[in-house]
């Protein structure tokens, strides 16, 4: 089976169990990214393990806990959004922790299972309050967000490859080219104008404010995530995406696009 092929069989079912996910029932989606947010922090623990840290299960599984408390008690309507403001006692608790701990570099350690929390975790919980949002306003930020993600990869990939000549960050990115970068926005433009045509209730330039932080933060996920395995020295995160890599390759640019369309959309709730 050629890589490609294996490619799109891969990804084709990543699509299909997010979407089924968004579709379903909102306890699924939080299933779904409890999963994922596992799956993705052990990756994050082999980066770290890469990169000189000692490997760690008990904070993988504190912050699964966490974010499967936290899921539960905001889909009964125990607690609102600000809940998060819980999340800053994780690192208070992670330093006090590695008190105990005979480590060599225990701040290193600390400052990465943070990162990781925040960087990892976060987006993944802000995803299910994305989802809530649209449930509550009958508009499908979630699903437009995914959308618009998978829109600006495969026409960024498509316009890279057929007119790419000028690199965006080649230091942490070689393939990547602004050629490609303008693509994949013009696809998600289009992306945000069909949205608006289906969801009119969300002004056309909402959407297309909507579609640009998208495209944006998404890419930058990306940049990130590069240079994580770029410090590491490793070409994927894992392996468990037969074409892809690690499922944290396949969700880097949400791990920015969440945070960012999240504040967006409460930002524009309040305006």
């Amino acid at each position: 089976m050629s890589n490609t092929l294996t490619r799109t069989l891969s990804g084709s079912v990543y699509i299909l169990i997010i979407i089924g996910a968004l579709l379903w029932h909102p306890a699924i989606l939080g299933v779904v990214s409890l999963l994922i947010n596992i799956v993705a922090l052990r990756e994050m623990d082999r980066i770290g393990n890469k990169m000189g840290l000692n490997g760690s299960p008990s904070w993988i599984i504190v912050n699964s806990v966490f974010l499967a408390f936290a899921l539960i008690i905001i889909d009964l309507g125990l607690l609102s959004n600000t809940w998060l403001v819980l999340m800053l006692i994780l690192p208070v608790w992670y330093f006090v922790a590695e008190l105990y701990g005979r480590r060599e570099n225990p701040v290193l350690h600390v400052a990465f299972i943070n990162f990781s929390t925040f960087f990892v975790s976060l987006p993944l919980v802000l995803l299910n309050l994305i989802q809530q949002h649209s449930r509550q306003q009958e508009v499908p930020f979630a699903l437009a967000m995914f959308i618009m993600i998978w829109t600006n990869d495969t026409f960024a990939y498509l316009s890279g490859m057929a007119v790419g000549k000028h690199k965006m960050f080649e230091r942490i990115s070689p393939k990547k080219t602004w050629e490609g970068f303008a693509g994949g926005l013009i696809m998600v433009f289009v992306a945000a104008f069909i949205f608006h045509y289906f969801f009119p209730s969300f002004g056309l330039v909402q959407w297309f404010l909507f579609g640009l932080l998208t495209a944006l933060s998404a890419v930058m996920g990306d940049f990130l995530e590069s240079l994580l395995k770029r410090t590491a020295g490793v070409k994927d995160s894992g392996n468990i995406m037969p074409g892809h890599g690690g499922l944290l390759d396949r969700i880097d640019s949400l791990l920015l696009a969440g945070p960012v369309i999240f504040l967006y959309i409460v930002l524009i709730q309040n305006l």
